[in-house]
């Protein structure tokens, strides 16, 4: 093998390493680990928040260091850290000494990266920057999207991660020796002027991605169109990969503000997908995968560039500010206004569009082309932009248009609930012990601006504080209509006159019911993911079938083949169980893992979908329902497949 080609081998397995550990462990199984050891959701904002800060830190701190010393040695450095750091995590089990682990991941991640970006010059010869720079990324897309590895528990992660940067650190000891071949045409983008709307794209596209990953993690269904299924998560890596690659092709000839710009076209068709026709549904998981491929490419290629460097704007610098701007602060930030806002803003995308149609257009005039192409380029800014806020004032409007009817309804609603006496069997107060949340959500104070507040009489139903996250608008239908189709042995009378004829009272009460606690939905799922069946809970088989009998059947049909009778009134058919690949709890996921989504499907059941929770079920009755499920749906390790 050629020198050449041995050191675009080893670059790529260098780039391949880094991004694998960050994507498996550092973004992933680390934050699980953090979710069941901290207890509660602003513990894990704590210790998660810290780990960025440590990151920003470390990130300027090798960029003041890479001035004396060399980067190679700085990245051996990175991966030493973050292997001790990844073999650390699984022994601590208690929040302080997580939180430790956590200052360390972040220390090193943000050390390794920026060390990495520079020594990337000295690694890679001319003219292939980019393409060893999606080859990698696109391997590491591809391994953490393994089912396996995408499935594994936080300690397999761990594991795994440390073993990749010792993987790392072979690929660096593998390669020949420094690539310093003539440098590149000097450019203007290594200038401050230049830099700076580059970082704003960056940070903007950054914050975005987090954003919009944290939304799809937050809501099952958007979660299973891209990521439900052992297909999917392969399709996922491949995706990624393919668009990786060709972003490293476009960047060595030149296009970065356009790989940028494409970025977010593809982010942004990915969110209008999501809010068109189901029809169009699958095809969102793909435009996000390329969007976020195409910039990610660049943040791993861009500061290592040769011939772009001037006095003010060093290539560590560039590193230092792409990794601590953009990569924690963007990410930071925009996982934060996920957890708030548990969407993506119109003002957002608009904002991010101008800021990446902004950098393409400075690039543009910063670089050698005709009067006419210059002139042209603004012009079509204007029209694009144009039309962008044109098209986002009609889609504010439809929206304020379709909030002005929801809050009527809702109110219409709230009318409904009291003047048929709901108050009386349900309560909307969730007592604050630890029991009642798990249960019912979380608390909120009473609203006593409310006339009259609906506190409740008693609770002989259950609590409806937070029904809206924790039931479909369909079942919800259903169950007014005919409480015992959905709920056997429930008290409640059908309300199905609300929905004779002409009659909207019963779909506004539906509303209202749906508009219960819908802004703390997040803080639900936070709540549900920190929940395990405790290991030592056993289950009787026999009471597993009678409970699935009971309770499952309606939907699943008796043998759990599906049809069951509540089905055709759902909007979506409930799954087979029997021997079908179930999209939340693959047959490929490890038995523990497998049994534990299980047993928090039944107690909760999966936003965004018609399946409800059996919140009263004990947890023996869940463990014996787990038991009874596996038995219709054997996992890969029940036939002997380790």
């Amino acid at each position: 093998m050629r020198t050449e080609d041995r050191s675009i081998a080893a670059a790529v397995g260098v780039i391949a390493a880094t991004y694998t550990y960050f994507l498996i462990f550092a973004q992933f199984g680390f934050l699980d680990q953090v979710r069941a050891v901290a207890g509660t959701p602003r513990m894990v904002q704590a210790i998660m928040g810290l780990m960025a800060l440590c990151g920003m830190g470390a990130s300027l701190f090798a960029s003041w260091q890479l001035r004396r010393w060399d980067s190679v040695r700085m990245t051996r450095v990175g991966f030493i850290a973050c292997s001790l750091a990844a073999l650390a995590a699984p022994i601590c089990q208690r929040p302080l000494p997580v939180a430790l682990v956590a200052l360390a991941i972040g220390g090193a991640m943000g050390w390794l990266t920026v060390c990495l970006a520079v020594a990337l010059r000295q690694l890679v010869p001319d003219g292939w920057l980019g393409r060893s720079a999606g080859l990698g990324t696109g391997a590491a897309y591809i391994v953490s999207n393994i089912p396996a590895v995408f499935g594994g528990t936080p300690g397999q992660k761990a594991l795994l991660a440390a073993a990749l940067a010792g993987c790392g650190l072979l690929f660096l000891a593998a390669h020949p020796g420094h690539a310093l071949p003539s440098p590149y045409v000097t450019r203007n983008h290594g200038r401050w002027p230049a830099f700076l709307p580059l970082l704003l794209a960056m940070t903007a596209l950054v914050w975005y991605d987090s954003a919009a990953f944290a939304v799809i993690q937050q809501h099952a269904e958007l979660k299973g169109l891209s990521w439900g299924s052992p297909l999917q998560q392969v399709q996922q890596g491949l995706i990624h990969c393919a668009a990786a690659i060709v972003a490293g092709i476009l960047f060595d000839r030149g296009h970065l503000a356009g790989i940028l710009m494409a970025s977010y076209g593809f982010f942004l068709g990915g969110s209008l997908l999501l809010s068109n026709g189901a029809d169009l549904h699958h095809l969102s998981g793909g435009s996000y995968a390329v969007g976020v491929a195409l910039y990610t490419t660049i943040l791993v290629a861009y500061p290592g560039q040769k011939g772009w460097d001037h006095e003010r704007m060093p290539a560590r610098w560039r590193a230092g500010l792409l990794f601590a701007v953009a990569g924690w602060f963007g990410s930071a930030n925009g996982i934060g206004m996920a957890t708030q806002l548990h969407r993506l803003p119109l003002f957002f995308l608009i904002v991010t569009g101008a800021v990446v149609i902004g950098n393409w257009l400075w690039a543009a005039v910063n670089t050698n082309q005709a009067l006419l192409s210059l002139f042209l380029r603004p012009a079509s800014l204007i029209v694009i932009m144009t039309l962008g806020w044109c098209i986002g004032w009609k889609l504010e409007d439809q929206a304020h248009l379709q909030l002005e009817a929801g809050a009527d309804a809702v109110a219409a609603g709230r009318r409904v609930y009291i003047s048929e006496g709901c108050m009386h069997c349900h309560s909307q107060y969730v007592r604050p012990r630890s029991d009642d949340v798990l249960l019912w959500g979380p608390v909120q104070p009473v609203d006593r601006s409310q006339a009259p507040p609906l506190i409740g009489n008693r609770r002989q139903g259950p609590d409806l504080l937070n029904v809206g996250p924790r039931r479909s608008i369909a079942w919800h239908r259903r169950h007014l209509i005919a409480p015992q189709e959905v709920s056997p042995g429930s008290r409640m009378p059908s309300y199905a006159h609300l929905f004779s004829g002409d009659n909207e009272r019963g779909e506004h009460l539906v509303a209202y019911l749906a508009s219960l606690g819908s802004a703390l939905a997040g803080q639900r799922i936070e709540q549900e993911l920190a929940w395990h069946l405790p290991a030592e809970v056993s289950g009787d088989f026999m009471a597993g079938e009678h409970l699935y009998q009971r309770n499952c059947a309606q939907c699943h049909g008796v043998e759990g083949k599906g049809g069951g009778p509540v089905a055709p009134y759902l909007a979506t058919q409930p799954p087979a169980l029997q021997n079908a690949e179930l999209r939340y709890a693959p047959a490929v996921m490890p038995s523990l893992l497998r049994r534990q989504q299980l047993a928090r499907i039944i107690r909760f059941g999966i936003h965004g979908t018609d399946m409800p929770g059996h919140e009263y079920l004990e947890e023996e009755q869940i463990a014996a329902l787990v038991d009874y499920l596996v038995h219709l749906n054997p996992g890969r390790e029940s036939h002997g497949i380790q």
